[in-house]
């Protein structure tokens, strides 16, 4: 009673496109990216006010062509949240985290949601989210989001780094609109600019060889949908 276990399932795919950026300028480039995340949720809720969670991740990381077990990091979180009363909510986490060619990764993890107006909610979750619930049904939400984007990836043997590691850190800003036609499904679209980004490359042995900002602007939209069974 009180407890949830959940299970998530999560395929990213990306193309980098360097097109008007000079040869040789990157000490390696790159393009078809893919991120698969498979991951475990638990939920307890211990009172009317507190409540733990776990979150366990085993992720894949690599470039098109690169051996899938070369690409492999674990992440575990643990926490406790408190219900302040029914329009905020408080928790903090600590993180723990493997890396490709680098020490384990370990932070604490602050966060809230706030429950500002009947519509209008503000919280945490890889950054700061403001969304707006657009109708009385429910199933319209327009967001603004600031977050903060760190993803690590195995390069190929074929790269210019064979077997290297490219880190891509990125703060994003964005604008979006969620459709839910149902509790359990969404559609998202969304638009936005990284307002600061930073590639750090590593060869096979975890020797750090450049940190690159692009300095160029970069601009995307995407489209996710999920469905939670």
């Amino acid at each position: 009673r009180g407890a949830r276990l959940s299970f998530g399932l999560d395929v990213e795919k990306s193309a980098y496109d360097f097109t008007g950026l000079e040869p040789g300028v990157l000490p390696a480039e790159f393009d078809d990216m893919t991120v698969t995340k498979l991951q475990a949720n638990y939920f307890k809720v211990q009172s009317s006010e507190w409540s733990v969670f776990g979150v366990g991740t085993l992720s894949v990381s690599v470039e098109k062509g690169a051996d899938t077990g070369d690409g492999r990091t674990f992440g575990a979180v643990g926490g406790v949240r408190r219900q302040v009363n029914d329009r905020l909510g408080v928790s903090i986490g600590l993180l723990t985290k493997t890396r490709l060619e680098n020490g384990p990764l370990v932070i604490p993890l602050p966060g809230f949601d706030w429950t500002i107006t009947d519509r209008l909610m503000l919280r945490t979750g890889q950054g700061l989210t403001l969304s707006y619930q657009i109708d009385e049904m429910m199933r319209w939400k327009g967001e603004v989001a600031l977050g903060y984007e760190g993803r690590e990836y195995r390069l190929n043997d074929e790269n210019d780094l064979p077997g290297g590691v490219l880190i891509d850190r990125s703060i994003p800003c964005t604008l979006g609109v969620v459709y839910n036609p149902r509790p359990d499904i969404h559609v998202r679209l969304a638009m936005g600019s990284i307002t600061w980004q930073e590639y750090i490359f590593k060869d096979s042995e975890g020797r750090s060889i450049e940190t690159d900002d692009p300095d160029m602007p970069t601009r995307y939209v995407s489209l996710d949908a999920g469905v939670k069974f």
